[in-house]
């Protein structure tokens, strides 16, 4: 993108990148390895979830989740060959990653960060989704 904005293109691009599709799976890796963090991912369900007064960002509820969005398939999956075309290049996901988090680390700010559960709710939640099983 700065590369076409140095160029002084100018036009509608799609730009959500990569090319493929990018699980949450795949990104929650990728940020667990940048954070070098000591992080288990635990897959909660989403009618716990829901059961428990989470929803959507937008929906109307106590607390709400950032993008989470299990009914829409295909959620940010977008055609970006015109971008390709005029010669977006990608970074990297663990570039982009290490980058945000060396950002965000000169804040100075852990909690909160405005979206989200806080880590004790966090905490009873994955408590609760244990004794279930």
């Amino acid at each position: 993108m700065l590369d076409q904005v140095e160029a002084g293109a100018n036009g509608v691009f799609n730009v959500t990148g990569p090319e493929g599709v990018l699980t949450m799976r795949d990104l929650l890796g990728a940020c667990v390895a940048a954070g070098d963090a000591d992080t288990d991912t635990i897959w909660v369900g989403q009618d716990f979830l829901r059961e428990r007064g989470l929803r959507n960002v937008g929906e109307h509820g106590s607390e709400q989740l950032p993008y989470w969005y299990p009914e829409l398939v295909g959620f940010c999956a977008f055609d970006v060959s015109k971008a390709v075309g005029s010669g977006l290049r990608f970074r990297p996901l663990a570039e982009t990653i290490a980058d945000t988090l060396a950002w965000d680390r000169t804040r100075g700010q852990t909690w909160p960060i405005g979206a989200g559960v806080t880590p004790e709710r966090e905490r009873d939640l994955l408590d609760a989704w244990r004794q279930r099983e």
